[in-house]
């Protein structure tokens, strides 16, 4: 979980892509801003960037939307009101992010938010909810696939849509 900074703000093509907990449910964030290359390269390596199958878990005022770092995420940058999940590898990435989702999972996240007017949770509090591990594995690697190939078609779901606006731009420009 990245620590608190004071952000320095580019135009596009001069940074990284930067998003907040209320877009990671987006396919193609609006809103986006760049963080500066030159002042936060270090921070962006370190604290900040994402990989594709993170799971996100927003971690201040709205407690515990999740999402799953699509490929064309990967690189881009996201706040510190974002806990990031780095799985052990992709052979779990999809369940984890599935079972935080549910109802369950949401609950779990939520058990132990904290704050006065804001709330919060920390990356200490989420390491301690439990995932359970299925007795059929068959179903777990199941749901790990689909969790993928979800991901995988959002992506391309992405680049179709980028491919459509740029023939549309094309015909009325």
């Amino acid at each position: 979980m990245p620590g608190r900074f004071k952000r320095v703000y580019v135009d596009e093509g001069h940074g990284t892509i930067f998003i907040g907990g209320k877009q990671i449910g987006e396919l193609d964030p609006s809103n986006k801003k760049y963080l500066s290359n030159v002042h936060h390269a270090d921070r962006i390596a370190e604290e900040l960037e994402l990989r594709e199958n993170m799971t996100l878990i927003t971690c201040s005022g709205t407690i515990g939307k999740v999402a799953l770092v699509p490929k064309h995420w990967d690189g881009w940058a996201a706040s510190q009101h974002i806990i990031r999940i780095i799985p052990a590898s992709d052979d779990v990435a999809g369940y984890l992010s599935v079972f935080l989702s549910t109802d369950y999972g949401r609950e779990l996240i939520r058990r132990n938010t904290y704050g006065a007017v804001v709330d919060e949770i920390d990356d200490k509090q989420v390491r301690e909810v439990p995932v359970p591990l299925l007795k059929d594995e068959a179903a777990q690697i199941r749901i790990n696939a689909l969790a993928l190939a979800a991901n995988a078609k959002r992506f391309e779901a992405y680049t179709l849509e980028r491919e459509a606006l740029k023939i549309l731009e094309e015909a009325v420009l």
